[in-house]
């Protein structure tokens, strides 16, 4: 393993192939790699998963007078509900302490899905979450269900169009996959999001040493905000902004997870003590 002040460099086997050990180069700087962009005269830079722009200031080596601004969605926000729960969380060390909680969260995916009678789409935060519930949402739900199979984009593509042309029908996705961020649902093709806990990624050579230069250059804790924080609150966000992609489309999500408490406000979510009653009450009078 070594390091440089832009790519990591390390020794990898994968088990999933045939390529044995191979030499493996990530980048972990891109200062070098977009100078052209402060080269210009000028430059504007816009999506809704930009933040945290502190971030994308510091990382991008754009000058300290750079405008940065964050307006609000053009939509009615009556038309949009976020809930998350307090008493679920895929935080690993506490599922392995109470294998209850997972459990509680099959069971809720599984009654909110058969009680609202609208497209939903369940997003995990791993394939490996998601193939360990399959078999028992399977069991639970009674309406079509359609998944996101890792490695099988055609499969993928005839299950999302099957799920599409439905309307009370239930897809399986991942976080930060193709789905959760290039699919747009607009109209009844999409009502209702169920995401399933926080998509914190997994420690990686990449991320570790990431979050270490980060910590050294811009202090202690940086790292985690910038490496672990910033990208699963844009991942969580580009899922629920499946909901809405039109001015006349409705939609609510519901996360999974009482770690959320402390990006609420971020995220634009609130508490729910009942959330098949919240979920009833939003969808109620709707065909």
């Amino acid at each position: 393993l070594t390091r440089d002040d832009m790519f990591i460099r390390a020794v990898k086997s994968s088990e999933k192939t045939d390529k044995g050990e191979y030499l493996h180069a990530a980048c972990i700087n891109p200062h070098d790699v977009v100078s052209f962009i402060r080269n210009q005269d000028g430059a504007v830079h816009m999506s809704g998963t930009l933040q945290p722009l502190d971030q994308y200031v510091k990382v991008l080596s754009l000058p300290k007078d750079t405008v940065t601004e964050i307006y609000p969605s053009p939509f009615p926000k009556e038309n949009r509900k976020v809930v998350y729960m307090t008493n679920v969380t895929t935080r690993y060390q506490d599922m392995k302490a109470n294998p209850a909680i997972f459990n509680v969260m099959e069971r809720h995916i599984a009654k909110l899905c058969n009680m609202v009678h609208k497209n939903t789409l369940v997003f995990f935060p791993s394939y490996g979450l998601m193939k360990q519930m399959r078999p028992y949402l399977e069991r639970d739900i009674r309406k079509p269900l359609y998944w996101e199979e890792s490695g099988r984009p055609n499969q993928t593509v005839q299950q999302l169009t099957a799920f599409r042309t439905g309307r009370d029908g239930v897809f399986c996705s991942v976080m930060g996959g193709s789905v959760a961020e290039g699919i747009d649902f607009p109209g009844e093709e999409l009502c209702f999001a169920i995401i399933v806990g926080i998509p914190f990624p997994p420690p990686t050579l990449e991320n570790n040493a990431m979050s270490q230069m980060y910590d050294e250059k811009y202090g202690a804790w940086t790292g985690w905000r910038y490496v672990s924080l910033a990208p699963a609150m844009r991942k969580m966000k580009q899922a629920i902004g499946r909901l809405i992609r039109t001015e006349t489309d409705r939609g609510m999500a519901v996360i999974m997870d009482s770690r959320v408490s402390k990006y609420a406000k971020e995220l634009e979510a609130v508490p729910t003590q009942d959330v098949l009653m919240d979920a009833a009450k939003f969808f109620e009078n709707q065909s």
